[in-house]
């Protein structure tokens, strides 16, 4: 029998975070489920080729950022 999932614990199936990047920074931290997060760089979305999220804790961008820029993760809970 599939899982049924209520309305009210839809806010709890993922987390996001938002940061102000410095120059060149291509390291930050945000905990998330391996193989269950997106990546944002000014609202375009990262390939999974250009960054490295492997331990739940932190993600590396294969690119330094420009000063300024945002970056959002967004993480999501494994059903």
């Amino acid at each position: 029998m599939p899982r049924l999932i209520s309305t009210k614990n839809l806010r709890n199936l993922r987390t996001s975070s938002s940061f102000t990047s410095t120059q060149g920074q291509t390291n930050f931290s945000f905990v998330y489920n391996v193989g269950y997060v997106d990546v944002y760089v000014n609202g375009v979305k990262l390939s999974s080729s250009e960054f490295t999220a492997t331990n739940g804790t932190s993600i590396t961008l294969s690119s330094g950022c420009q000063s300024g820029d945002t970056v959002e993760f967004i993480g999501y809970v494994k059903l």
